[in-house]
């Protein structure tokens, strides 16, 4: 009977992990195939806009002073309490049938049952927060499909409340706000988006936009920093901070060092950062390579 109690809570174990992985699984692919169909078909976005409304409504995320939540749990920790409920429930269920050995399960079952109980309802608040912010992150998404770039930013705003360690949500902040003329808070975003991954050289990028932008020549070019001299991202940047500095001739010899089909020239087409600098490269497409 021992032995049939044992491969009991192997099984229940084994099948609780393949639940688990399944349905967190699950939910990515869903949220990825969601926004995938709603970039493609404006009646499945609206009625996708209508479903997370509908999950929202009465929410309400807490106010900005509030000190923010921890970040979350592992996913193997996360799954401990769902697990041991599980096979504690195995072990009191086979403590019905155990014969003489009752009482062994039945302790057995409760050691794992209670505190996993317990534990399962204590974080259960942590979860609607985690699940809202995911939810005001998936928003965002579809209202910037619709260009509806203020409700974006006030749902990436929301969702920040409730997960702040998300540097991609502090990053597509900044674009938003950069967009409906919300420049300084555009800067602060990007800033703590690069605090939580600083080897992350996008966010650099973004950041040193921003600022080009807003004349913080100073602070653009302190967070230029360490970045590679030799990569041609930080070689149009640096010519575009010498050029707002009135140096016309420094910025035209940065340019040089490029070639004439050097894919980071795409910068200078989708970034107003970096307006007039296409005027200073040598040739219409670009330049030669320098000899």
């Amino acid at each position: 009977m021992g032995v049939f109690h044992g491969l009991a809570l192997v099984l229940g174990l084994a099948v609780a992990g393949i639940l688990l992985v399944r349905h967190v699984n699950l939910q990515v692919d869903r949220g990825f195939r969601n926004l995938a169909l709603a970039v493609e078909n404006p009646e499945f976005r609206r009625k996708e806009l209508a479903r997370l409304t509908g999950l929202l409504a009465g929410f309400k995320p807490p106010p900005p002073e509030t000190a923010p939540p921890d970040r979350p749990l592992s996913g193997m920790i996360r799954a401990l309490p769902p697990v041991f409920c599980l096979l504690g429930g195995v072990a009191l269920a086979g403590s019905l049938s155990a014969g003489s050995e009752r009482a062994k399960w039945l302790r057995m079952g409760l050691a794992m049952f209670v505190p996993a109980a317990a534990a399962h309802l204590l974080t259960r608040r942590r979860r609607q927060g985690e699940n809202a912010a995911r939810r005001f992150r998936l928003r965002a998404d579809l209202r910037r499909l619709d260009r509806d770039r203020r409700g974006a930013a006030e749902d990436l705003e929301n969702s920040l409340r409730l997960a702040p360690w998300d540097d991609s949500s502090w990053a597509e902040l900044a674009g938003d706000l950069a967009l409906i003329g919300r420049p300084e808070e555009a800067a602060e975003a990007v800033r703590r988006a690069r605090e939580l991954d600083p080897g992350y050289e996008d966010y650099r990028l973004l950041e040193v936009s921003l600022l080009l932008r807003l004349g913080r020549l100073d602070r653009a070019e302190a967070a230029l920093g360490d970045w590679p001299a030799a990569d041609p991202r930080r070689i149009i940047f640096r010519a575009a901070l010498e050029l707002a500095r009135g140096r016309r001739e420094a910025a035209e010899e940065s340019l040089r060092r490029l070639a004439a089909d050097d894919p980071a020239l795409d910068l200078l087409s989708g970034d107003p950062a970096l307006a007039g600098l296409e005027e200073l490269l040598p040739t219409p497409g670009g330049r030669e390579d320098s000899p």
